[in-house]
C-alpha cells in the first residue's frame, strides 16, 4: 500500500523551496502575507535567491508521491480515503488529465522542502 508523509499548515498556504536556499525563507509576517496573496491553486513569488512556489487557494493536506517520471505533489481536496487518493495519484494517466491551471516553474535538480508559509524554512519536510 502506498504511503506519504502528510504536510499540513496552520491555516495558510504551503511553500515549496529548494533545499540550497530554504534557510532564506524566514516565515515573517511579510512573507506570510505575500504567500496569502496567491489566490489560485499555484503561484510564484520571486526572490533574489530564487523563486518560491506557493500552493495557494486553501490550506489542503499535502503529500508527495513517487512516480516513475518523478515526484508528484498531491493535495487532498476530495477523496473518500487516504488509500484511494494515493492509488489514484500513483496510477492516473497524467497526460490524459486536463489542467485546472498552468504555471511555468524553473526547477533545480535538487531536493525541495514543503512547509507552512508562516514558518521558518528549517521546519520543512524534504521531498526527494
Amino acid at each position: 500500500m502506498p504511503s506519504t508523509e502528510w504536510i499540513e499548515s496552520a491555516g495558510g498556504p504551503l511553500v515549496v523551496i529548494p533545499r540550497s536556499v530554504i534557510a532564506e525563507w524566514k516565515g515573517t509576517p511579510a512573507d506570510y502575507e505575500e504567500a496569502c496573496g496567491i489566490e489560485d491553486y499555484l503561484g510564484l513569488l520571486c526572490r533574489e535567491w530564487g523563486d518560491v512556489l506557493v500552493l495557494g487557494d486553501e490550506p489542503l493536506r499535502t503529500g508527495v508521491v513517487a512516480r516513475p517520471e518523478g515526484p508528484v505533489i498531491v493535495r487532498w481536496m476530495f477523496a473518500p480515503s487516504t488509500e484511494r487518493l494515493l492509488d489514484v495519484a500513483l496510477h492516473a494517466k497524467l497526460d490524459e488529465l486536463s489542467a485546472l491551471e498552468t504555471l511555468r516553474v524553473g526547477l533545480r535538480d535538487e531536493v525541495y522542502g514543503i512547509f507552512d508559509s508562516g514558518a521558518d524554512g528549517s521546519s520543512a519536510v524534504m521531498v526527494e
